[in-house]
């Protein structure tokens, strides 16, 4: 049986515009269970804030820490980015050890994670891993939608390699689209899936690639905000002001119901 950790880990908005919103599992025992930000602490974190690095989108320098350091007292870099997680709590085993959160526990999460998507309007969605990927396509149905073919057919069922290949690749048969945002898929930085040598790490390149030209077609402004919601928060000296010490918020904390089904094994 799956539980999960009553620390709710919500999104985080480093600017009123992100251009890109990365969508992981769920947070980590040393990442984002502990210190309130996805992926911040943990060892693949360094991988993806390196890549946010990489595309440009810091406003801050990335310093990468140590392994197993506790980032709890430090906030990650402001940038045009924001990071979120399919699931918000960590998922742990009877035994107290992490693991993958329940393909349930994910659906329930599909609305929240729309509902990020249209309050913060990011350019692209990244989508990071087997969970976050099915997670969107079920934010894809509420949306009025239908998700990638290879997307479709529950989560036991998708072959994360070949839907990412199928959505990158020479013969792709079109954009995934979600609130306006275009969605990309690659695995997930743990257990070396971006190494150059493996096959996820060549396909994760590619998407690098696509996620860096897109990035770079589009004239993007990020002086003036897009965002007409009254309930966003209000700005002061340039910056959003934020809770960013991890509290719940009402709408994370809404879709955080427990639920009981066993997920797969997440790329």
């Amino acid at each position: 049986m799956v539980s999960y950790s009553p620390r709710v880990v919500p999104f985080f908005p480093r600017s009123p515009d992100p251009v890109l919103l990365v969508v992981g599992e769920a947070p980590g025992p040393l990442g984002a269970n502990r210190t309130g930000y996805p992926f911040w602490g943990d060892d693949c974190g360094l991988k993806l804030y390196e890549l946010v690095m990489k595309l440009g989108l810091l406003d801050e320098p990335f310093v990468p820490w140590k392994r197993g350091a506790d980032l709890s007292d430090i906030r990650p870099p402001a940038g045009r980015y924001a990071i979120t997680n399919a699931c918000p709590q960590m998922p742990v085993r009877d035994d107290g050890q992490f693991c993958a959160p329940e393909r349930l526990r994910l659906d329930a999460e599909a609305p929240r994670l729309l509902d990020e998507i249209r309050m913060l309007q990011p350019r692209v969605v990244l989508a990071c891993g087997k969970a976050a990927t099915y997670t969107l396509s079920r934010s894809t149905l509420l949306d009025g939608s239908a998700p990638p073919p290879l997307l479709a057919k529950g989560f036991t069922r998708i072959r994360l390699l070949d839907a990412i290949d199928a959505l990158t690749g020479q013969k792709a048969a079109g954009d995934w689209q979600i609130g306006g945002a275009l969605v990309l898929v690659t695995t997930h930085p743990a257990r070396g899936n971006w190494e150059p040598s493996k096959r996820s790490g060549k396909l994760h390149a590619a998407v690098l690639a696509r996620l860096e030209r897109e990035i770079a077609s589009k004239a993007m402004r990020f002086d003036t905000p897009q965002h007409s919601d009254p309930t966003w928060p209000e700005q002061e000296g340039g910056r959003l002001e934020v809770d960013f010490d991890g509290n719940v918020t009402p709408d994370v904390q809404s879709h955080a119901g427990n639920t009981a089904s066993r997920g797969g094994t997440n790329l």
